[in-house]
């Protein structure tokens, strides 16, 4: 069989075994209302550019916001043209996750081996927060894809000077996914280019493309709104993000040990390769162990940095949340193919690689079975259940007293250091997206009693605080185990 029908094949192969995992993911986009707080801000953002038509800064609520550029907007539009539900919010996840996942594949394929290929495809359809995020509305997805599509393109500019121009326009689609972290995956392609030839020009190049993406959107933010754009996207969503625990705090290992947990048992093979190569077995061991092609070695550090110098600094920023760390994931995925692929060349046989194969699509059933399980078990759809009982009804806002929870937050805004996206979208952001109305928010209980007595309309609070509107309901629309939806 001749090398161009054979990696045909291969192709195939690895499109085969990914569809029949990525089938079990795609039937979770549309089984389940928008649940996760995320998930329903994001939908929001897209609905009401689409409404307001204001496609240069993203509304909430019927008010301007400025934490996040508008591309992941944009690409929404393209499928709310058809329509507005669970199905075509969640599919640009979806199909940036499958586009990752391949583009993972094929640059496996192309400077390693098949082999590596497959393996590193499948270790990201086991990353369970990798398969979660592809099946939700969020940005962190496409912002691991043109992260990783920068890269690709970085290398490929190794051998074609033009791909540097691509690399910074993928990077610059990346910030305008989700922000200027983005430019932290930057510092190891910029740390190549330094000790290689020809550095100035080709991070020049790069930083073009790169600036003519991201500045006009950002210059025209600053003209317009200044204060309130720098105060919003630099101070709250990056420099106070970077400085201090908007969340509860967590330690400076919390991602490392989270990149264990995730990618075992197949990391254990990292230690097995890395026992192998000290110990300098046999010499024709030794030569299938490290990577002998000058141009794999090239590209097997630049992935260790662009895995490690995003995780070391993302472990010194204090607000650390896990979907933070997809991006690095496909990096991570290539690093552990490849100690398997090459200690597997140890055994000669290819038994072993099948069952290694074999281990990791078992692997993805049971995890998309554990996830599909959770979404089932998960309860927080009842507020987008209210959400469209209050829909159908002829009045354009709502009342909603926020939980205790977050009236305590509240109270200690100033102690806890809070920024304002902690409170501006209340407890359950989801009622907004499916109510497709406005919602007063109420802090205070004090202020929502008085809201009772002198405004008639459309109200909704928790079962917990039934105590407080008590005697004060005229006309109980509908309640669930959460909510309860009145005219006062």
């Amino acid at each position: 069989m001749d090398n161009k029908k054979k990696t045909f094949l291969y192709h195939w192969l690895f499109f085969f075994l990914s569809l029949m995992s990525l089938s079990l993911l795609f039937f979770k986009i549309s089984d389940k209302p928008l649940v996760d707080w995320d998930e329903c801000i994001y939908a929001e953002y897209a609905r009401e550019m689409k409404i307001f038509h204001n496609f240069l800064v993203y509304q909430w609520n019927n008010s301007l916001l400025f934490e996040k550029p508008p591309f992941y907007g944009w690409l929404l539009q393209l499928f709310y043209f058809f329509n507005i539900n669970e199905f075509t919010s969640r599919l640009p996840s979806f199909i940036l996750g499958i586009s990752n996942i391949y583009l993972v594949y094929i640059f496996s394929y192309q400077y390693f081996s098949f082999l590596v290929g497959v393996i590193s495809g499948l270790i990201m359809l086991t990353l369970s927060n990798f398969v979660l995020y592809s099946t939700r509305v969020n940005t962190d997805i496409g912002f691991s894809f043109f992260i990783f599509a920068g890269f690709y393109a970085a290398i490929l500019s190794f051998k074609r000077e033009k791909f540097d121009y691509f690399s910074g326009l993928f990077f610059g689609l990346a910030v305008m996914m989700k922000g200027l972290s983005a430019i932290i995956f930057m510092l190891p392609i910029f740390f190549i280019y330094l000790i290689s030839k020809k550095n100035v020009k080709k991070i020049a190049k790069l930083m073009i493309s790169f600036l003519f993406t991201i500045l006009p959107w950002h210059l025209y933010q600053f003209f317009v709104y200044k204060e309130v754009f720098i105060k919003e996207y630099f101070i709250d969503n990056l420099l106070i993000r970077s400085t201090r625990s908007i969340f509860p705090p967590k330690n400076f290992f919390y991602y490392l040990n989270s990149i264990i947990k995730d990618t075992l048992p197949w990391n254990l093979f990292l230690i097995l390769y890395f026992f192998l190569l000290i110990n300098k077995l046999k010499i024709k061991l030794k030569k299938k162990l490290i990577l002998n092609k000058v141009e794999e070695k090239k590209v097997f550090m630049i992935i260790i940095l662009m895995a490690f110098i995003p995780l070391f600094i993302f472990s010194l920023i204090k607000t650390k949340i896990i979907w933070y760390l997809i991006p690095i994931y496909p990096f991570v995925a290539i690093i552990i193919a490849i100690s398997i692929s090459y200690t597997l060349d140890k055994f000669q046989k290819k038994i072993f690689k099948i069952i290694i194969i074999l281990c990791l699509l078992i692997q993805i059933l049971i995890i998309n079975f554990r996830e599909h399980r959770k979404i089932l078990l998960y309860e927080d759809g009842l507020s987008a259940d209210v959400g469209l009982k209050a829909k159908v009804l002829p009045i354009n806002e709502i009342n909603y007293l926020v939980g205790e929870e977050y009236r305590y937050l509240k109270k200690k805004e100033k102690d806890l250091g809070l920024i304002n996206a902690q409170l501006r979208y209340g407890d359950c952001p989801c009622i907004i997206f499916y109510s497709q109305k406005k919602i007063n928010l109420f802090y205070s209980e004090e202020i929502f009693k008085k809201r009772l007595k002198s405004y008639k309309g459309l109200f909704i609070v928790q079962k917990e605080d039934e105590r407080i509107v008590k005697n004060m309901i005229k006309d109980l629309i509908y309640e669930n185990k959460k909510f309860i939806l009145f005219y006062n």
